[in-house]
């Protein structure tokens, strides 16, 4: 009689057991998504969005400077372009929340045709950290 229960137990906890270990590969899965999707929201949190950068060099910028070029990484930002007079970009560029260590990457040339200075300047991002990606890389290390 006890065999025939124990039989019927077991009959009813090897479904429960599947279902159980199924349970918990969907909780390990959750897990995981729930740690990319931290990741994704430190990546976005620590780092100033690219748009963010265009915006304040549009809003900085006087409307006698035009950029032909710009290129945004991790920590640094170069722009390309035509300006008046490009002295007088360092300075606005320097007093911006974003950049900071402005310089001109290459000495400025007068465009007699267009008659503006072409300029090439280089600047860190302010605060510019490691991205959380290459954050998460060293920790796994």
């Amino acid at each position: 009689m006890e065999e025939i229960k124990l039989q019927q137990i077991s009959n009813q906890i090897r479904p429960k057991k599947e279902e159980a270990m199924k349970v918990e590969a969907l909780k390990k899965e959750a897990e995981s998504l729930g740690a990319e999707i931290a990741l994704i929201n430190n990546f976005k949190d620590d780092r100033i969005m690219t748009l963010d950068i265009i915006k304040e060099l549009t809003t900085i910028l006087p409307k006698t400077a035009w950029v032909s070029r710009v290129r945004v990484t991790a920590t640094s930002v170069d722009i390309e372009g035509y300006a008046g007079t490009a002295t007088e970009l360092i300075p606005k560029l320097e007093a911006s929340k974003y950049f900071a260590k402005v310089e001109f990457a290459s000495s400025t040339m007068r465009d007699p045709r267009m008659n503006a200075d072409r300029f090439n300047i280089r600047m860190e991002i302010e605060n510019a950290t490691k991205s959380s990606v290459d954050k998460a890389k060293d920790e796994k290390k």
